[in-house]
């Protein structure tokens, strides 16, 4: 089973995030990170999700970034969500740890900041994605310039 960690911003886009991983796992991708839940503080500058508080009485932020840290490693490969080419702070912090790990990134869109963008090996659907990671032969595609 190719295992996955989705990546974007949890506060603007986590409708969209929870559905790329709902779509993923009915592929039989498994999702390493997030956990499906709910948002419980919507609004906030970082969101906190339901299983983030089953998991930790006391709610801390470094904790919570550092179980994103230790999932990508054990990724196939890292999908952003990046509706627009939209990415924050933290999520250009998590692609460049999943390169520097040696983890493929692939995004939704093209990302809209010109030094990260080098650093997304393939502009893919999340439907073309799925079709890349299961087929049997991974052709090389085009590096990707669609843009949304």
């Amino acid at each position: 089973m190719k295992k996955c960690v989705v990546l974007g911003s949890f506060r603007r886009y986590y409708r969209d995030i929870a559905a790329i991983v709902d779509l993923f796992q009915k592929a039989g991708l498994e999702v390493l990170s997030p956990v499906a839940s709910t948002v419980i503080n919507p609004g906030a500058e970082f969101v906190l999700l339901q299983s983030d508080l089953d998991r930790w009485s006391d709610i801390d932020f470094k904790c919570i970034e550092d179980r994103v840290l230790q999932m990508i490693p054990q990724s196939d490969f890292v999908y952003v969500c990046d509706p627009e080419g939209y990415i924050g702070l933290t999520t250009s912090f998590e692609i460049g740890y999943a390169r520097a790990k040696g983890i493929p990134v692939f995004s939704m869109c093209l990302v809209s900041d010109q030094t990260i963008r080098q650093y997304v090996d393939q502009v893919l659907s999340v439907q073309e994605l799925i079709d890349y990671v299961l087929s049997k032969n991974h052709e090389t595609r085009s590096e990707g310039g669609r843009q949304c």
